[in-house]
């Protein structure tokens, strides 16, 4: 059996892509094999995604729950170090005897051939619940001995490792099979904290396992924004760009949340379409070379790129977004960071657009990577 968990379940464009790109590898390679995916999220979430993603169950080797991640919310108040420990030590200490609803889950456990923390930004601070399940992959593997992987993982902002826990957390990513970061800040910080252990390495977003589809098309503008509607500088934005001509104006969804921004586009650009998480998730998306961008999000950011989109991005100040944005602009994005005007218009005939040219480069190396984890020779 494979168990996929990481932050994917609360309705999100990239983690919930990064969930598909991994199914879609699976059945391809491993078709007869039981894949159990771990959710994180809250009730209403974890329906939306189950049926948005509901062909996959048909095969019937495919299920969705979400118990890795409700086991880490009976902690009151997590903490990033104390729901690692109680991860670490979770099968020390009784494991899934000690809750009654989840005892069924110890003889799935011991079938488990890999656990696979699968991409996205959600084990840091800022959602510390989510070092359980860190610790209790390692668990898993000190009692089950099943392979743990993690792959394109983003660490920041990272909580400083206590000097009493130092050991434990280096023991710990030096148990992983393999332990990808998508970012440079976040293979630093491992480096730094556990040395050159040789399972570490800096990589891709695992969107990057996805191939797109290039095309050429009359230009469209895309609007990817947070639901918050008090970024009045990206309305700004769009001020500047409403005399262009654009075929098309599409808003992407990417929360349920972002709906919420779609007026403020609408009284700019009347005609603009907005395109649903389902869209985004299951579609092949409707951004030809050529196309501008105007985004504060990470993942339209990435795939609008590595279709030939310019554009800007709008977020570059929070510890969270600002690395980022950045590893997108180190792989050869040509979006510049704006606020409250354009540093660059809209126009078709870049002359090189290093991101679609070493698009293939990319996927091949991703699924390298997976081809490493899940068996398959190099």
């Amino acid at each position: 059996m494979i168990n996929l968990l990481g932050g994917a379940g609360n309705s999100n464009f990239g983690d919930e892509l990064i969930v598909r790109a991994w199914l879609d590898y699976l059945q391809a390679r491993n078709p007869h094999d039981a894949i159990v995916v771990d959710w994180a999220g809250h009730d209403h979430t974890i329906r939306s995604m189950n049926h948005i993603l509901s062909e996959y169950t048909k095969t019937g080797n495919v299920s969705f729950e979400n118990t890795l991640d409700s086991l880490g919310r009976l902690t009151k108040k997590p903490e990033f170090w104390t729901s690692f420990q109680r991860g670490l030590n979770f099968f020390e200490r009784g494991g899934f005897s000690n809750y009654s609803q989840y005892k069924h889950i110890h003889k799935r456990f011991s079938n488990v051939k890999i656990m696979h923390m699968h991409g996205g930004g959600f084990l840091n601070a800022i959602w510390p619940v989510h070092a359980f399940k860190l610790g209790l992959m390692v668990a898993a593997k000190r009692k089950f001995d099943c392979k743990i992987v993690a792959t394109g993982i983003g660490l920041i902002p990272f909580p400083d490792v206590p000097q009493n826990l130092l050991r434990d957390f280096r023991d710990a990513i030096a148990e992983f099979d393999c332990f990808e970061t998508r970012d440079v800040e976040s293979f630093d910080l491992l480096r730094r904290y556990c040395g050159t252990i040789a399972n570490i390495f800096c990589g891709l977003d695992d969107t990057f396992l996805l191939p797109q589809t290039l095309r050429r098309g009359e230009s469209a503008l895309h609007v990817s924004h947070f639901g918050d509607p008090s970024h009045h500088h990206t309305q700004r934005l769009l001020e500047q760009l409403k005399d262009h001509h654009f075929s098309m104006i599409y808003f992407w969804a990417c929360t349920p949340e972002d709906t919420n921004f779609f007026q403020f586009v609408r009284d700019v650009f009347p005609n603009a379409t907005q395109l649903s998480l389902r869209d985004l998730v299951l579609q092949p998306l409707p951004v030809s070379i050529g196309d501008f961008m105007v985004t504060s999000r990470f993942h339209p950011h990435l795939l609008a790129a590595r279709l030939g989109a310019i554009g800007v991005y709008t977020t570059n100040t929070s510890n969270y977004y600002k690395p980022k944005h950045e590893s997108i602009i180190r792989l050869g994005s040509p979006f510049i960071f704006a606020k409250d005007s354009l540093p660059i218009l809209p126009q078709h005939d870049r002359l090189f657009l290093p991101m679609p040219l070493l698009d293939n480069m990319r996927i091949a190396q991703k699924i390298k990577i997976a081809d490493y984890i899940y068996g398959h020779p190099l």
